[in-house]
């Protein structure tokens, strides 16, 4: 269908449930309404008005055009609107124009037969799954590329959740332009085929509520700019390998929250350059591949301080392949924290920690050396229970606060006890409920003074 040359406006529902198969709409039109051809099911093909009035593709426009395999979008438009080509299942071919800035909510929701689209670098806001289950998508070009004058890129929540998308680069951090990445929840959840992220902006760049959740294919993840990876934002990626973790500024402080690499079975290694990090409550549970994190040197080359601050309840549950981790800085271990780290090899308490919560290394079993400081006043239930334990080292506290609870070593298998202190005092706590059911063969007593040197041993990935 061709309309005339006079025409200057289109008005809402206009040819909405029509059987029209083609439309070319003239240049002339500034204005076109909303749900203008919404549900034209036999509608193939579509050109819209070039001219420098009308910019916005209107709410509807296109939705439910289940036959619609091309349309035509002038460089002029600035916006496409909410479910604007929604459902639009056999369109497999859009060119986006390059001075858009918006793709509003649902606009290219579930387009089965898209199977590439690249974004121009105008482009500021990917709406609410905008491109959600677009199963074929899978090249997405222009991501990474914005122009100087867009200071930020969002993509919104669910917006190419379940696509096809095979590969995501964004590095909008250069040596000539900084941008922030604002990535929503779950913005690509479940997208299974997607195997490499990079992702490089500004400090104050975001990543949502698992935002990368379930993307089981997912290997090798580069984060830069990102100071707060949010609740399961990368939970149960079962391939995912590696991870890099890096700051701009290297003294910015970086929060792994609450579950965020959960279940991720397959990961090795993660290697950080920030200030100090805090891994909160299983962010790293059942990890059973995870050897070492934030060591200094690592396959990225990455360097910085590094320093683990907190550690919160179960982040490292079950990570049975951990062998060590550096503790100088921390000031916090959560409740059950190392539990089932059977790989285990040393933990040297440094003396800003004050209370071993409950049941932190529970069932370590390959323990070989164990330091708690004087620091400690507090050992809580089960924290060693069912541990194995080379030698034992307790610098005693005489403190009136000082308290081993009820089953703190229970059913501990200990070769060498090493206490700084009196013989009183060490029968006292040997005698203790802390200690039921443990076995230690050498008892030894060290100076009230005694001289500790540490020693820490990095290896490299």
């Amino acid at each position: 269908m061709s309309l005339p040359d006079t025409l200057t406006s289109i008005g809402e529902n206009a040819f909405r449930d029509s059987r029209i198969e083609s439309i070319v709409i003239p240049d002339s039109v500034t204005s076109i309404g909303a749900n203008a051809f919404q549900n034209c099911q036999y509608l193939v093909y579509a050109t819209l008005p070039n001219n420098s009035s009308y910019k916005i593709i209107g709410d509807n426009m296109f939705r439910t055009c289940v036959s619609l395999e091309a349309i035509v979008i002038p460089d002029q438009i600035t916006e496409i609107g909410s479910y604007a080509f929604n459902y639009c299942t056999n369109l497999s071919s859009v060119a986006l124009p390059s001075d858009l800035k918006t793709i509003k909510s649902y606009a290219f929701e579930t387009c089965e037969a898209l199977t590439s689209i690249s974004f121009p670098g105008s482009l500021e806001t990917i709406g609410e799954r905008a491109f959600s289950q677009d199963t074929n998508l899978h090249d997405v070009n222009g991501l990474g590329v914005v122009n100087y004058n867009v200071t930020k890129r969002t993509i919104g929540n669910y917006a190419f959740y379940k696509t096809g998308i095979r590969s995501l680069k964004m590095e909008l951090t250069t040596a000539y332009s900084s941008q922030t990445i604002e990535i929503g929840n779950r913005a690509f959840n479940q997208c299974s085929e997607l195997y490499y992220v990079c992702l490089w902006g500004k400090n104050d760049s975001t990543l949502g509520t698992g935002a990368f959740s379930q993307c089981y294919g997912l290997t090798s993840l580069e984060l830069r700019g990102f100071s707060n990876i949010n609740r399961d934002s990368f939970s149960n990626c079962t391939s995912l390998v590696s991870v890099a973790i890096d700051m701009d500024i290297r003294s910015t402080d970086v929060t792994i929250n609450d579950s965020a690499f959960y279940n991720c079975y397959s990961l090795t290694q993660v290697s950080s350059a920030c200030g100090t990090l805090s891994i909160l409550n299983g962010a790293f549970e059942n990890c059973v591949q995870l050897r070492r994190i934030g060591y200094p040197k690592s396959a990225y080359g990455l360097s910085g301080n590094n320093k683990i601050q907190v550690i919160g309840d179960s982040a490292f549950k079950n990570c049975s392949s951990l062998e060590e981790i550096d503790l100088r800085y921390v000031t916090e271990i959560g409740q059950s924290a190392f539990e089932s780290c059977f790989a285990l090899k040393s933990v040297t308490i440094p003396d800003t920690i004050t209370t071993l919560s409950q049941g932190a290394f529970i069932g370590c079993t390959s323990l070989e050396n164990v330091y708690l400081p004087s620091s400690v006043t507090n050992i809580s239930s089960n924290v060693f229970s069912g541990a194995k334990i080379k030698t034992l080292t307790i610098v005693y506290n005489s403190s009136d606060t000082y308290s081993i609870e009820d089953g703190a070593f229970y059913n501990c298998t200990i070769e060498t006890i090493n206490f700084t202190g009196t013989s009183a005092q060490y029968q006292t706590i040997i005698s203790s409920a802390g200690f039921e059911n443990t076995s230690h063969h050498n008892d030894v007593l060290l100076p009230t003074n005694p001289d500790v040197t540490f020693h820490y041993n990095y290896v490299e990935a």
